[in-house]
């Protein structure tokens, strides 16, 4: 994955000017890339909803009980 671009949009939003800054910065938002997503992560996703469901109701999670089916993009698994 290109992490190029993507840095490049996340950079002009952190307003930040100082290079050792946004060096650190980048490290660490290309540390957080997703490289594996399958089950266990989508079933551990749904399990976080539900605790943020449970802890701030409908204004932090909204009006449904659970993810909605199709959140997930079935072809995301494993990538």
């Amino acid at each position: 994955m290109r992490i190029g671009p993507a840095w490049e949009k996340v950079k002009s939003l952190t307003q930040e000017e100082d290079p050792a800054a946004l060096a650190s910065l980048r490290r660490n938002y290309c540390a957080g890339q997703v490289r594996h997503w399958g089950a266990d992560e989508q079933k551990a996703a749904e399990t976080l909803y539900r605790l943020l469901k449970q802890a701030g109701g409908a204004e932090a999670a909204g009006q449904s009980e659970t993810l909605a089916p199709g959140t997930f993009w079935p072809h995301a698994a494993d990538r």
